[in-house]
């Protein structure tokens, strides 16, 4: 069997140990010295990392080894995402309950308009004489007084949409 050149350098390179040595940065008569060994005088260990790129992965603040966020991260992130969710669905909701109250508002409209329509039918038939007279008096004050209940039921609705609009905007 023949093994050829290339083949045996592969293999020698799979097969040989990483060596990994302590390096120290020392100062030796005022020149930076690189050695494997503790420095007599100034200096320090340096990390050097292998050209392999095998080096020990380093710990991002915040992260474990595995690089995915810390259980701490992870539930902040969750949380806060929740709370935006919540925000979001509260903002949807509000929206929704000032459609319905506009709707409300014009419903109330459509009665107050087919009450009065009603009012207006029965003033036609009054006749020009003093009892006509009295009864179309007793329908006008009948006509206020309907204006003036649906006035105050829509003012209800209209402050209930306020409030909602004033909730909306605190929410955005």
């Amino acid at each position: 069997m023949r093994i050829n050149a290339s083949t045996l350098v592969l293999l020698a390179m799979l097969v040989a140990p990483h060596a990994v040595a302590e390096m120290y940065k020392c100062s030796e008569n005022g020149r930076t010295v690189f050695q494997e060994h503790p420095c007599k005088g100034g200096g320090g260990e340096i990390k050097v990392r292998p050209q392999s790129g095998e080096a020990q992965p380093t710990r991002p603040a915040g992260n474990n080894l595995t690089g995915q966020a810390a259980p701490d991260d992870r539930l902040s992130a969750q949380q806060a995402q929740l709370a935006a969710m919540e925000k979001s669905r509260k903002s949807r909701e509000v929206e929704f309950q000032i459609k319905v109250s506009e709707r409300e508002i014009r419903d109330l409209e459509r009665e107050q308009e087919r009450e009065l329509e009603a009012l207006r039918e029965k003033k036609a038939y009054a006749r020009n004489n003093l009892a006509g007279a009295t009864w179309e008096q007793s329908i006008s004050t009948e006509m206020q007084s309907v204006v003036e209940r649906y006035k105050s039921r829509i003012g209800m609705v209209n402050s209930r949409i306020d409030r909602q609009r004033k909730e909306l905007e605190a929410l955005k």
